[in-house]
């Protein structure tokens, strides 16, 4: 019977965590420039603007993104680790998550393979993806997610790695295509909070992030993911 990570329930609504790793565990990121590109990909898709350069005059403006990807597709936290990824996502069609990952994904390998003149398949198989149904599980795998180079030792605190999305939740940087509250607006709906205070939010998922690392390793891993 196949992995229920592997067989994939597409709900309009759906919160997904969708993870893999290099073909044969093989590094999928050698260096900052390809994590950078990376993170371009998915600004390119997920931006509601896009900076466009005029031929004639050279000025830059913000001009709204043809791609409607952005518009179906919540980027809730990522990591990227050496040799794989971590994303949390809701679609908010059916086809979104299928459209948004075939994307990204061809776009990144075909990158990889021309910078490190190579071919073939970068990543093991298709991609990973467990649908996210409750809100505790939800608040967990952000956590879990965000956690994973303090687990593999590539950094003291989560907020040490470039490559994840705890900046944005820390409020050190902002990307305009990934925002915290999207999650934390539906961790916390039908809650007795009536108001969002975004700074109070950040310290209790601090502390939520602290109280995991503190717990044994057996707990830490989510119950159905296998990167083998």
């Amino acid at each position: 019977m196949p992995a229920n990570n592997t067989i994939k329930t597409y709900v309009e609504g759906g919160i997904y965590h969708i993870y893999n790793r290099g073909a044969g565990g093989q590094n999928i990121f050698l260096d900052s420039s390809d994590y950078k590109m990376f993170f371009k990909i998915l600004g390119s898709y997920l931006s509601p603007t896009i900076k466009k350069v005029d031929p004639y005059t050279g000025i830059v403006e913000d001009e709204e993104n043809d791609c409607d990807v952005h518009k179906r597709i919540d980027l809730m936290c990522l990591c990227l680790m050496p040799n794989h990824y971590h994303l949390l996502l809701r679609q908010k069609n059916k086809e979104a998550m299928t459209e948004f990952t075939r994307r990204v994904f061809t776009k990144y390998s075909m990158y990889f393979n021309f910078k490190y003149e190579r071919s073939g398949t970068l990543f093991q198989g298709r991609y990973k993806a467990s649908y996210v149904d409750n809100k505790d599980y939800l608040l967990f795998l952000s956590a879990y997610i965000h956690l994973n180079p303090v687990k593999a030792e590539l950094c003291k605190n989560p907020e040490d790695w470039e490559w994840s999305s705890y900046k944005n939740y820390r409020d050190l940087r902002k990307i305009k295509w990934l925002d915290p509250m999207n999650l934390i607006e539906i961790a916390l709906e039908g809650s007795s909070k009536t108001k969002i205070n975004y700074v109070g939010i950040i310290s209790d998922y601090r502390e939520h992030l602290k109280d995991r690392t503190n717990r044994k390793s057996s707990l830490f891993l989510p119950r159905y993911l296998t990167l083998d």
